[in-house]
């Protein structure tokens, strides 16, 4: 499952919401507005203006455009399974 960190006033967070539900992709959104997920965010490391961070299994950490990546690799391999069938 890929988890989501992000804010509610940020774009990239909606976005990468939004992307997520375009490709039915299971993922789990933390707003780091409250408390116990700020806590959990803070142990990654990362700068509060890098948001969203996209964790995916597996991966580093990532932001939005990390989550474009692995959805364009899985609809590539996709796709090449279904050339091969």
């Amino acid at each position: 499952m890929i988890i989501i960190y992000g804010t509610s006033g940020c774009g990239f967070c909606r976005m990468a919401i939004d992307k997520c539900k375009k490709y039915n992709l299971g993922y789990e959104y933390r707003d780091i507005g409250y408390s116990k997920w700020y806590k959990e965010f803070k142990k990654l490391g990362v700068s509060l203006n890098a948001l969203p961070q996209v964790i995916i299994p597996g991966m580093s950490p990532g932001n939005y455009n990390s989550l474009n990546h692995y959805i364009e690799c899985l609809l590539s391999t996709m796709q090449q399974y279904e050339e091969g069938n």
